[in-house]
């Protein structure tokens, strides 16, 4: 039991260090810190890793490859479309 809370601790740990890499490169605020935190657990999830022999934890539970189309770049500018309501 003792091993497996090491390694809950180390993954925390790693996402953790994610999410304060996140934070200070893009200069967000602390109030962004959850979304950091977030953004690195979603990040961690859709990673191959050794235990799983190379499969990503959302391949080992949904059985099939994530789908990462949509995935951006951390901090790229966005536009968004105001639509006038008048016609």
């Amino acid at each position: 039991m003792s091993a497996q809370n090491g390694w809950a601790e180390r993954t925390h740990c790693t996402m953790m260090d994610w999410a304060h890499v996140i934070c200070s490169s893009l200069n967000l605020p602390m109030n962004m810190w959850g979304e950091c935190t977030l953004t690195s657990a979603y990040v961690k999830t859709r990673m191959p890793t050794q235990p799983m022999a190379g499969r990503t934890p959302f391949e080992t539970y949904y059985s099939q490859k994530p789908d990462l189309m949509h995935m951006r770049e951390l901090g790229c500018q966005v536009f968004m479309l105001k639509q006038n309501d008048n016609p």
